[in-house]
């Protein structure tokens, strides 16, 4: 399901199950839309389960080029999400900016990576909160998108000659997290990463024999 350049847009309810084992079967995707709720909603996905996105451009939608639109005021309450990449992802290689962004109560189970957030483009990711959640991650055989992380933000250049933006103002509380590998901070020195608070959180290291040779990447 792919929203773009909408406002608003209220999606609620819904049970969509795509194939855990099919690569770029999203489940949500969100593309440069502001006033967007999604809620109570059960999403699995062989790809992410929720990805919101500041794309000015997109390969499979004609016409939608050169968009000057931000993503923003999203709000994700109280959804269950599997995905062998990421449950949520946020941001990637966007050239608009994604800003004002709140998830709680929300439940990140079976998932190569929980919580992703991206950026390798010139748009910026600001004020963003996650509160209230659970989460649980593994490793996965083969070469899936994610590599364990219960939460992972980077923000490294993606683009020859394009200075990527920022990630900032993000927190992080009230959050159980159970997985396969750490959580990963990772900047640069041509993006550094700004402000950004973990109050609440507990993450459990868990292992098994698989992790000695299996495991997507960080991207």
């Amino acid at each position: 399901m792919h929203f773009a350049d909408c406002d608003p847009v209220h999606v609620s309810g819904i049970r969509l199950w795509n194939s855990m084992l099919a690569p770029n079967a999203d489940g949500i995707d969100v593309t440069s839309c502001t006033n967007v709720i999604i809620d109570n909603c059960d999403i699995r996905a062989g790809d992410d389960a929720l990805a919101i996105v500041g794309y000015d451009h997109h390969f499979e939608i004609p016409g939608f080029q050169h968009l000057r639109h931000e993503s923003g005021n999203i709000l994700i309450s109280n959804c269950n999400l599997q995905s062998a990449s990421s449950g949520i992802r946020i941001g990637f290689l966007d050239q608009n900016n994604v800003k004002n962004i709140h998830v709680s109560n929300v439940n990140i189970t079976n998932s190569t990576r929980g919580i992703g957030i991206f950026v390798r483009d010139k748009g910026s990711l600001e004020n963003i909160t996650f509160e209230n959640m659970t989460i649980e991650t593994k490793l996965r055989t083969g070469d899936w998108w994610g590599n364990g992380e219960p939460i992972h933000i980077s923000a490294v250049r993606g683009k020859e000659n394009v200075k990527p933006g920022q990630v900032k103002h993000v927190i992080f509380s009230n959050i159980v997290c159970k997985g396969e590998n750490g959580m990963l901070v990772y900047g640069s020195g041509e993006s550094m990463i700004e402000d950004v608070s973990f109050i609440h959180i507990r993450v459990e290291l868990t292992d098994r024999k698989l992790n000695e040779f299996a495991g997507g990447n960080i991207d």
